[in-house]
């Protein structure tokens, strides 16, 4: 059993791993789509039938760039917004909604206890979490029964092993979500969190509803297990590990600018996709930038000494087919130690930072982004650079 369970982990950790790098990629695609997308709709009147046309295009690209978060979550890499939450009166939170999503005919029994609840999570994917194994209970009970949401704070001796993979012993929060359903074939248990597996009639669900708590859940240091007999229900319990201390967001979001149009400042892009390079382009030049754009790491290099104080910022991809974003940066930075740095790329910071620490010092836009997120952060980081002094003479 524990040979199956091991080989069954590696399977799911090369799936994940698949996954993300085909989200990477359709993360490329989006952000040609929503950009060009955005700066065809400024040049439209309202009312027009091509700008009717073009924001269907872009209400379809938006819900592809929820399938992909989709995908990164299962392969654990999406970007998390950690901070510090106190479970109980986020589901007391969530009641109401919870109870319109179930319907008439399922009841809601919540037991939360009286103790807070601390952890850490970020609380859009803790959210998905609850509505997603709660939306699954209600499918297991077409003709109506009762789902029962209940959190305590437990103290576990033994490690937690989900699939193979074990967290230690210790404090930590537990959540249980129960249903008076139909219950799950033993064949079918161990499959449950494998992407795009469902036992649910064609048409009525995905498959990634569960693989996609499952990703979310493990990227963020929990343990999910589950119980189920047929015809008896199904009992998923959350274990997550409980919080003493206050914890800050993992992702650092640029400050707003107030700053408008940039006039003269020249901008020098890395970036080897080519479609997404004429995008940055696109969205910099409307914005006021001079652009020099290139797929190779030197050129972009030459464009730095031959424009020197003149070059403002740098926008860089974070993965090459020669080299990588941060090294091309140290080599900028030796040549023009105060220049502005942007990354950008189609995996999220927390990879990123897997790969080299210099990406915690600059802002990062993970793709797809629009024009105008592009250059809202390059303005910022610009007019910061001015206000230091170390702005175009």
């Amino acid at each position: 059993e524990l040979e199956e369970q091991l080989r069954h982990a590696r399977r799911m950790e090369a799936v994940g791993r698949l996954t993300a790098g085909v989200a990477h990629d359709f993360n490329n695609m989006l952000s040609t789509i929503q950009g060009f997308t955005e700066l065809a709709l400024d040049e439209l009147p309202p009312g027009s039938a091509a700008r009717e046309h073009l924001e269907i295009v872009a209400r379809s690209s938006k819900r592809a760039a929820n399938l992909t978060g989709q995908l990164l979550a299962f392969g654990r890499r999406q970007a998390l917004k950690t901070e510090q939450i106190d479970l109980r009166p986020f589901l007391q939170g969530l009641v109401s909604m919870l109870q319109r999503l179930v319907g008439p005919d399922v009841g809601l029994a919540v037991d939360l206890g009286d103790d807070p609840l601390p952890i850490l999570f970020d609380q859009t994917q803790l959210e998905q979490v609850v509505v997603n194994l709660v939306i699954n209970g209600r499918d297991a009970m077409p003709s109506g029964g009762r789902i029962r949401l209940e959190a305590r704070r437990v103290e576990v001796s033994d490690p937690l092993v989900d699939l193979g993979e074990a967290e230690p012993a210790g404090s930590y929060v537990r959540m249980r979500v129960s249903d008076e359903g139909t219950g799950i074939e033993p064949e079918h248990l161990q499959r449950i969190f494998e992407p795009y597996f469902t036992t649910k009639a064609v048409g009525k669900g995905t498959g990634l509803g569960l693989s996609t708590v499952h990703g979310i859940v493990r990227q963020s240091g929990g343990v999910i297990q589950v119980q189920s007999a047929v015809g008896e229900g199904t009992t998923f319990e959350l274990y997550f590990r409980a919080a003493e201390e206050e914890a800050s967001s993992g992702e650092v979001s640029p400050a707003p600018s107030s700053l408008g149009r940039v006039e003269g400042d020249c901008a020098i892009v890395l970036e080897d996709e080519e479609d997404v390079q004429r995008l940055i382009e696109a969205g910099l030049s409307k914005a006021g930038y001079r652009v020099f754009a290139t797929s190779e790491p030197q050129q972009a290099l030459t464009y730095l000494r031959e424009l020197g104080d003149d070059a403002a910022v740098i926008v860089s991809d974070m993965v090459f087919s020669t080299s990588e974003g941060p090294t091309f940066v140290r080599e900028a930075l030796a040549l023009q130690p105060d220049i502005a740095v942007v990354f950008v790329s189609g995996y999220p910071r927390a990879e990123s930072r897997t790969r080299d620490e210099l990406v915690e010092r600059y802002p990062y836009l993970q793709k797809p982004f629009s024009p105008r997120a592009l250059a809202k952060v390059v303005a910022e980081v610009t007019r910061e650079r001015r206000a230091r002094g170390e702005g175009p003479r």
